[in-house]
């Protein structure tokens, strides 16, 4: 089988179209390929039959692994063949996810319309891996932002209460077994980097405290406020990017949209409020679905991982990028909560 072009693969599914024009939306992470709007005209309107042929724009996430590494593709430096396979691990995670477990969803966690999606050379690993799918611009979700109003954070806060709800019972074994993108099995050339020091003595431990959670969903994994597209007309907001979405706890996806969004001053006056709201919200859509799952319990154990999560993000940032800005005095706070935990449990368990 030979492997396609972009516009190949937009001809073969919406075979009565042209092509109008296709628009570079932007690159992926490492120039590991493009996300591209194509805009489509009819071409022979007796031949329209499905909500796919009558479609005027789609989204086509298009990734072709580069010929070679270079630590200068990363902005940060960081480029292995660990890193690559995580990545190339991370978009057929991608696919799997759209494919079999975006149907159906709530409309209170919306997200793209699943079209297509394939990898070449097959069964080979492969070189160029392909999404398709509905363009939320087209559906109004035409707003990005990089920090956020209170207002807008609760709109994003519902997304998630609701879909961490969804797929509390629900099985998802062909995703991630851990979710997010700095899970610490999954990052050993960053916690090697680390400074020695109480983040690094506790890392394991911390790991362990959120893996052996009870209650376990699915997180989206990268939930910056970047990922979330808002439609400011119906006040509503979707999310995108699902490379990284599996199992964990909920609040894992709490804590980094949370530094994601608020700095310094703005993310002490907010992380209280934002985190009653979504436990509310969570209950809220637990007790509205049929879901079995006693709400009180679920929100009783992630509260009290809620500061281990915050460690366990810092972790990662310790040996990722020593410097960055949400290495904040908050965040030391709650990871020190969370190592302060551990030690006292580690004394009550010796006793």
């Amino acid at each position: 089988m030979s492997t396609p072009s972009a516009d190949s693969i937009i001809r073969t599914h919406f075979p009565h179209h042209k092509i109008k024009t296709a628009d570079r939306v932007q690159s992926l992470w490492s120039n590991y390929g493009e996300i591209v709007r194509y805009h489509l005209g009819n071409q022979d309107t007796s031949q329209l039959q499905n909500n796919n042929n009558s479609r005027q724009t789609v989204i086509l996430k298009w990734v072709e692994l580069p010929d070679e590494l270079s630590v200068h593709n990363h902005p940060r430096g960081w480029s292995s063949q660990v890193s690559n396979q995580r990545k190339i691990s991370s978009y057929i995670n991608e696919q799997r996810f759209y494919s079999t477990h975006s149907i159906n969803m709530p409309d209170h966690c919306y997200v793209p319309k699943y079209i297509a999606s394939d990898c070449f050379p097959l069964p080979a690993a492969p070189q160029i891996m392909w999404l398709l799918m509905e363009d939320l611009d087209a559906l109004g979700f035409d707003q990005r932002f990089t920090v956020a109003t209170l207002d807008q954070a609760k709109r994003c806060i519902d997304w998630l209460a609701n879909y961490h709800a969804h797929f509390l019972p629900i099985e998802t074994k062909t995703l991630w077994r851990t979710g997010t993108y700095w899970h610490l099995d999954t990052r050993q050339d960053e916690y090697n980097a680390m400074s020695e020091g109480s983040v690094k003595i506790h890392a394991r431990a911390i790991d362990q405290k959120l893996a052996n959670a009870h209650f376990k969903t699915l997180v989206h994994g990268d939930a910056k406020v970047a990922n979330f597209c808002f439609d400011t007309r119906n006040n509503r907001v979707a999310a995108v990017d699902f490379q990284y979405t599996g199992r964990g706890v909920g609040v894992r996806d709490l804590v980094y949209f949370l530094g994601s969004c608020f700095f310094g001053r703005d993310l002490v006056e907010n992380e209280s409020v934002l985190k009653e709201y979504y436990f509310n919200q969570l209950r809220n859509a637990l007790t509205a679905s049929s879901c079995a799952i006693d709400a009180d319990l679920v929100i009783a154990e992630w509260r009290d991982l809620y500061p281990f999560c915050w460690a366990d993000f810092e972790r990662f940032l310790l040996g990722w990028a020593p410097t960055h800005n949400k290495l904040s005095g908050f965040s030391k706070k709650m990871t020190d909560i969370a190592i302060n935990q551990l030690k006292k449990d580690d004394c009550n368990g010796s006793n």
